[in-house]
């Protein structure tokens, strides 16, 4: 399968989703592709081992070789880096919306008014 665009943008993490949006507001035709799976909210149990090996790069185990080496987590899915560290791309709920508006006083916080910017 063969597809031309105008830009190509590795990763759905915090940087990849408002390059790719930038892009496309600037008129180009463009993709995002990412290694990992799509994962809704819920589908799987949190730190379990499942989550380790889907939301994760090496399951959740990078290491930077070196002196001394050091361990670090990557995001390997939908969301990149926010979803392993704090599911930045989910969309919240009506609820969790609602419940921001009254406690902190912010109005047109809704998912209907939020709607064109996701």
């Amino acid at each position: 399968m063969s597809r031309h665009v105008d830009a190509l943008v590795v990763g759905s993490g915090p940087g990849g989703a408002v390059t790719a949006r930038a892009l496309a507001e600037a008129g180009l035709e463009t993709l995002v592709i990412e290694e990992g799976d799509w994962v809704e909210p819920g589908a799987v149990e949190p730190y379990s081992v499942e989550q380790m090996q889907r939301q994760y790069r090496n399951s959740g185990l990078t290491v930077a070789l070196g002196m001394p080496s050091i361990a670090y987590t990557e995001g390997c899915g939908a969301g990149g880096g926010s979803e392993v560290n704090s599911g930045l791309y989910h969309r919240p709920s009506a609820e969790l919306l609602q419940e921001w508006s009254s406690r902190y006083g912010i109005d047109g916080l809704d998912a209907e008014t939020l709607a064109p910017h996701h």
